[in-house]
């Protein structure tokens, strides 16, 4: 169907699919994108997919009892990722050995007398991005944890870059630009890039029910919803929920005029799959906002001066524009790990290019995707591989 036409789904008048032009040349291009794409994500990961190393800051504990008897001096490289040594893999391998031994881990007694394991969100226990630590052996499941949210994070947003109209290719090198986004990068081996790593697969689902309707969609906004609640770092999900209630109000409204179209339809599947989503996690979030009233948050409250600061933009090309804790050279007010919003100067130069009609897409996708490629080396991700 064309664009601009709409038609009837359970009784709502919906606009049709965007087209997608096609080509006979398309699939072998789209073939060794992927290829491409596939070839970075396992690189930037590097060995610990084999198994010779472990992708987790492990240098860290030399400093420590009982590693620290074997007299080696080992300098840590990136001591910001301590939280993930000492919480964050930890946890997940506590809940792992419980469930090995037939337990339903709900509670993890060990730091501070005590807290909530399996019953709260916090270490994404019902999430799928956690299955590696079921499945895998111990010192295997972060890189493959990181595997397959970098592929979570390409493969959706590339689905809903193609639901709006976008070419193959330039899909797949944004889903790549998207998973080495500075956000997703540094945040390794904490929950937040896997919450980021589902926020496509919500934006793609909601654009899908837009454009279609039906009660389908709306279970994969419910599952999206659910997973992005489930992975353990609520405020990110909040954010990501939050933005695509905008975006499905101004894309709905925009729809709607393009078509003049009258119904409701899709707008109500949307929230009722978002509602949906939060029922699937209730049974974890219900615990937690249960939990949060025993905790002292005081020291979490914000202003409006809880903000960045405006230099910390230029981290937005430059990664390293105010050093890096890796090189012992850092000289930025905050910590480098929060201020990052890094896509790189290829992704802007890409979007600025296509956005003014400069040159042809597929050309400088594919300029895009070697750049990411070449630049997606172990530098960024090998402050979390243990060496």
């Amino acid at each position: 169907m064309g664009r601009g036409v709409s038609r009837r789904v359970q009784g709502h008048t919906v606009p049709s699919p965007i087209p997608v032009r096609h080509s006979s040349g398309d699939r072998p291009v789209l073939v060794w994108a992927v290829i491409v794409a596939a070839l970075t994500v396992c690189g930037s990961i590097g060995v610990p997919l084999l198994g010779l190393r472990v992708f987790h800051g492990t240098d860290l504990l030399q400093a420590f009892p009982p590693w620290s008897r074997h007299g080696a001096s080992v300098q840590p490289t990136n001591e910001l990722i301590s939280d993930t040594v000492d919480n964050e893999v930890p946890t997940h391998l506590e809940y792992r050995r419980r469930v090995f031994l037939g337990d339903l881990p709900l509670w993890n007694p060990y730091p501070s007398g005590g807290r909530p394991l399996g019953s709260v969100p916090d270490v994404g226990s019902a999430s799928p991005l956690h299955l590696p630590y079921l499945l895998a052996p111990a010192s295997y499941a972060p890189g493959l944890v990181k595997l397959l949210e970098m592929a979570v994070a390409t493969g959706f947003t590339f689905l809903f870059l193609r639901r709006v109209g976008l070419d193959r290719t330039p899909s797949v090198a944004a889903g790549l630009i998207y998973a080495f986004s500075g956000f997703q990068v540094v945040w390794t081996n904490w929950p937040q890039p896997r919450v980021g790593a589902w926020i496509p697969l919500l934006f793609w689902a909601v654009e899908r029910t837009l454009q279609e309707g039906t009660t389908r969609n709306a279970a994969l906004i419910a599952a999206a919803s659910a997973f992005l609640l489930l992975e353990g770092f609520p405020s990110v999900a909040g954010y990501a929920l939050l933005s695509a209630s905008a975006y499905a109000l101004v894309r709905g409204l925009a729809l709607r005029r393009r078509t003049r179209s009258s119904g409701s339809g899709p707008m109500a599947l949307i929230a009722i799959g978002l509602l949906l989503g939060v029922g699937l996690a209730a049974f974890q979030l219900l615990p937690f906002a249960d939990r949060l009233g025993s905790l002292d948050l005081s020291y979490r409250l914000q202003t409006p001066d809880s903000h960045l600061p405006l230099d910390a933009l230029s981290t937005l090309v430059i990664p390293d524009a105010f050093g890096s804790p890796v090189r012992d050279n850092y000289f930025g007010g905050l910590n480098y790990i929060e201020i990052q919003s890094f896509i790189g100067v290829t992704a802007v130069a890409l979007a600025l290019s296509v956005s003014a009609g400069a040159g042809n897409a597929e050309e400088i996708a594919w300029y895009g995707l070697a750049t990411v490629m070449l630049g997606a080396t172990g530098e960024h991700l090998a402050a979390y591989v243990d060496a």
